[in-house]
């Protein structure tokens, strides 16, 4: 049982329209996370030592240095995870591109 051109296409467009939907969910994820992590993160204590980031640097500069560390890591991840997100669309609008060519070569022959 073979599927029609016009149902693959179908599906790639249906695949396309939910990828904003997974780039508004990865946004708010990764503001949580570089929101609520410098906040905990100095009150976990190190392996070697029984002390806290906090303890050695104080709470709010702690949480400054870990703020700062997350919104670098935050943006280039994201950055990363859109530049792959973007080429699966392009991908597949490639691949409807492809199709419909092929739907019109049938056509005209």
């Amino acid at each position: 049982m073979e599927i029609s051109l016009e149902d693959k296409i179908k599906h790639l467009e249906k695949q396309l329209t939910k990828f904003p939907q997974k780039k508004r969910i990865s946004l708010l994820k990764m503001i949580l996370v570089t929101i609520i992590c410098p906040l905990i993160l100095p009150l976990i204590p190190s392996r070697r030592s029984k002390g806290t980031l906090a303890d050695y640097m104080g709470y709010q500069e702690s949480v400054i240095l870990s703020g700062i560390l997350f919104i670098i890591i935050a943006v280039v991840g994201y950055e990363n995870y859109m530049a792959k997100i973007n080429d699966e669309m392009l991908d597949i609008e490639y691949e409807i591109d492809t199709l419909k060519s092929k739907i019109k070569e049938r056509e005209n022959l």
